[in-house]
């Protein structure tokens, strides 16, 4: 049993590159899989983009010395960036609904509208601006 220890660890390793180059594989051979991950992507560093601007005390750092009041802190930021994507994301689709309720179907306008909200969202004319 002692023999089969070290081996272990390297049949996980060896599943791992395995599936790595499964997965590369498929991310050369499709276009959608890769537009996706992009997307996922971009989502994250809008939302990390956010919590830097909304972060703006203490130019961002978490300086507090116990790891609970780091963790209290961070759970605060995480909790204020959620309210301010909910409230975009419910601000857009009431929007939305107007614009639709108005006869207009233009899609180029909403995701316009979609786009200014997000960089509204970010900081980028709000917080900066101040």
């Amino acid at each position: 049993m002692e023999q089969l220890r070290p081996t272990i660890p390297k049949i996980g390793r060896e599943f791992g590159r395995i599936e790595r180059a499964l997965f590369s594989l498929d991310w050369l051979l499709d276009k959608d899989l890769r537009q996706r991950v992009t997307a996922g992507l971009n989502r994250g560093e809008l939302k990390n983009s956010l919590a830097k601007a909304v972060c703006f005390n203490r130019l961002g750092e978490l300086r507090d010395r116990s790891f609970e009041a780091q963790r209290h802190r961070a759970s605060g930021l995480n909790l204020v960036v959620a309210a301010i994507i909910l409230w975009n994301t419910v601000y857009v689709e009431r929007a939305i609904g107007a614009l639709r309720q108005q006869g207009r179907k233009s899609t180029k306008a909403y995701s316009s509208m979609w786009r200014q909200c997000c960089q509204h969202s970010q900081g980028s004319r709000v917080l900066r601006s101040n």
